[in-house]
């Protein structure tokens, strides 16, 4: 079984709560290998390898095939879906607007 690649865009609330579940559900075969950022001083409950503020580790990543959108601003994240969507990426968003 090949291994599910994931970009998160938000590390809020649900962001954590999703990174947490995934990474202990290891046997379902999804990794989440990157986490964009609005605030890089913000301490967060992961490995510091993972965050970046850059949309592009993400976007531009090869390796990861699905994004999981889960930000405040829905212009950007109209954005983000477009630009994931282009890149080949499959892409899930829970913003409502």
């Amino acid at each position: 079984m090949s291994t599910i690649k994931i970009g998160l865009f938000g590390f809020g609330v649900v962001g954590e709560g999703i990174f947490k579940v995934l990474s202990q559900k290891t046997q379902i075969g999804v990794e989440v290998k990157k986490v964009v950022i609005k605030d890089a001083r913000k301490k967060r409950n992961a490995p510091a390898h993972l965050f970046s503020t850059d949309p592009r580790s993400i976007l531009e990543d090869n390796e990861i095939d699905l994004v999981i959108e889960l930000i405040d601003d829905e212009l950007a994240a109209y954005e983000i879906s477009i630009a994931a969507m282009k890149s080949g990426k499959s892409i899930i968003s829970a913003n409502k607007k």
